[in-house]
């Protein structure tokens, strides 16, 4: 093996250890975006709730924080 080729050996090892550390660093961001959605769709009858009082809607909501209650914005 000459030196050249020695040397694109290096430069595809260095270039494969960059990339796999690319996908890690993704696969961590799209981890955390996946937990963030989850969190976010356990609350999504708040977030209807929160909307239809922006609209002015009557509506009946039952979420954690207040029972039952008709609401007009």
């Amino acid at each position: 093996m000459g030196e050249t080729d020695k040397i694109e050996d290096r430069i595809v090892k260095e270039e494969i250890s960059n990339a796999i550390s690319a996908l890690q660093k993704l696969e961590k961001a799209v981890m955390y975006i996946s937990r963030q959605l989850v969190e976010k769709s356990n609350n999504i009858d708040d977030l209807q709730a929160l909307s239809n009082i922006a609209d002015g809607d009557y509506f009946n909501y039952s979420g954690d924080d207040i029972s039952s209650e008709t609401f007009r914005w």
